[in-house]
């Protein structure tokens, strides 16, 4: 019996000067654009771009399992804006964009305060897929969805096992997108707080990218809400009746000495020192850098052992901080101190199961 060839999975890592082919354990094959059809973040011959593009990749991608096309560094461009109004920097952030209005595909969301605007050059891309000879991928996503920062024109191994194993995400964020799922308009009717825009001429539709959790509606709610009345209702009935007994006989009960046992003795727990204690610090956004500015906050009151990355969701408007037995109630208040400087909101959670001693979610900035 012969037995089917597993094909390994692997991304492609698109920049303003390169293509690269990557599987999580290594770079398969890096292409440098050549001058004469990439200038400026600017394709100047598409059709040549192609050629030049399918001759490289043919052979190459024939036993891969291509699952995204990742927008990185140079020709991904992104802002957030206020919702209350912020129309000049909106205009200053297109104005700002290197690539002809007709060349522009973007991916919107919004939060209960912000609007997120990502936007990329269709030319680029569209090359890529179009040199592939039919090989299938229906994935363009922007690399800031799954990394917080990247410094390199290759990516890390590291970076692309997040990239595989967030395979949910890729419909979230897809520039190939040309209308709003059905899942979108479902949490939309349910009263969720982000709207996708309605697509305009030449541009794909605009999609909230960074929904990755559904939200408590309303019928659940009501329902959590009327348990717990219901049950403080029984439980306070329930006091009254033994309140009332324990008066009615308490005439009969004789008075016994009560044995007084002396306190405990309170142990003062050690302050670990914070070089030894581990920190990771997860972007809950989506905004490229946020985790690194909550790392330096952190670094400056004396920790040095701080991972940064993302979380699971990039639409946290608090920030959340949990910590380890290991951390004194006095270095956990200096730590929210530190993040209430950046961020609008900081509350602490409680987490069991914590990786580290002490573990950032980060929200909304000031």
């Amino acid at each position: 019996m012969i037995k089917k060839k597993i094909k390994s999975s692997a991304v492609l890592y698109l920049t303003e000067s390169s293509l690269s082919l990557q599987t999580e354990k290594k770079v398969l094959l890096t292409i440098i654009f050549p001058k004469e059809l990439v200038k400026g973040k600017g394709v100047l011959d598409k059709e040549a771009l192609e050629a030049f593009i399918s001759d490289k990749l043919s052979k190459k991608v024939e036993d891969l399992d291509l699952r995204a096309l990742v927008i990185g560094k140079g020709i991904l461009f992104q802002t957030a804006v206020l919702l209350d109004g912020e129309e000049e920097k909106e205009k200053q952030f297109y104005s700002s964009i290197p690539f002809e209005e007709s060349d522009i595909s973007e991916v919107r969301v919004k939060t209960s305060k912000k609007e997120y605007i990502l936007v990329t050059s269709n030319k680029f891309y569209q090359s890529v897929i179009n040199g592939l000879n039919g090989q299938s991928i229906v994935s363009v996503v922007p690399l800031s969805l799954f990394v917080d920062q990247v410094d390199e024109d290759e990516l890390k191994g590291e970076d692309v096992k997040i990239i595989l194993s967030r395979e949910k995400l890729y419909s979230q964020a897809n520039f190939l997108d040309s209308k709003v799922k059905e899942s979108s308009i479902a949490e939309q009717k349910a009263g969720e707080d982000f709207s996708s825009s309605t697509p305009s001429v030449g541009k794909p539709a605009q999609l909230p990218p960074f929904m990755l959790v559904k939200k408590w509606n309303i019928t659940a709610l009501l329902i959590i809400l009327g348990f717990l009345v219901i049950s403080t209702l029984v439980f306070g009935i329930f006091l009254f009746i033994e309140q009332k007994r324990f008066s009615q006989t308490s005439h009969t009960v004789p008075v016994v000495a009560e044995e007084i046992t002396p306190s405990p003795t309170v142990v003062v727990k050690e302050e670990v020192d914070k070089g030894s204690l581990t920190v990771s610090v997860l972007n809950g956004t989506g905004t490229p850098g946020q985790a690194a500015k909550a790392k330096t906050a952190i670094e400056d009151i004396g920790y040095n052992s701080i991972k940064t990355g993302n979380a699971d969701s990039i639409e946290n408007v608090k920030s959340t901080v949990s910590f380890s037995e290991k951390v004194s109630s006095k270095q956990s208040d200096e730590v929210v101190e530190a993040l209430k400087e950046i961020f609008s909101n900081v509350t602490v959670a409680k987490d069991d199961s914590l990786s580290d001693d002490i573990v950032i979610v980060t929200g909304e900035e000031k």
